[in-house]
């Protein structure tokens, strides 16, 4: 699924008896921003997000396991359920996102184009949607 807001990436990942090894490679062909902050998530056993950051853009890897991605443009709400290792979610926009369901031992890693700022962050859904349409008339 693919559009303004959001996209799925299909990341290579190649199993043999070994194991799996999963590779982004190019990550600037894959993002028009640079990875300017890291983080991975690991004994998620509550649900997380439920807030948007403004002009974060990013990319959710899920590592290991599974959740489900609660998706809102401030209009319409989209659910994805993200798997890994070789699902990658985009974010192209400002969205408000509620990440729910994880698998045991999920492990997400995440990569954004800005460092963290706590006056970015909207943790408010009404705010959101405000923010949301003061942004579209600009």
């Amino acid at each position: 699924m693919a559009n303004d807001l959001f996209e799925i990436i299909e990341v290579p990942t190649f199993s043999d008896e070994r194991g799996s090894l999963t590779i982004l490679d190019n990550i600037d062909k894959l993002v028009d921003w640079p990875v300017k902050r890291s983080y991975w998530m690991t004994d998620i056993k509550l649900p997380r997000g439920a807030h948007c950051v403004k002009g974060e853009r990013k990319l959710y890897i899920m590592a290991q396991g599974s959740c489900l991605f609660k998706i809102f443009d401030g209009i319409n709400w989209f659910e994805i359920n993200l798997t890994g290792p070789s699902q990658a979610l985009l974010f192209k926009a400002d969205l408000w996102r509620e990440l729910s369901d994880f698998s045991d031992k999920a492990v997400m890693f995440t990569l954004c184009n800005m460092g963290y700022d706590k006056d970015k962050y909207i943790f408010d859904k009404i705010e959101y949607i405000q923010y949301i349409l003061s942004s579209k008339n600009d």
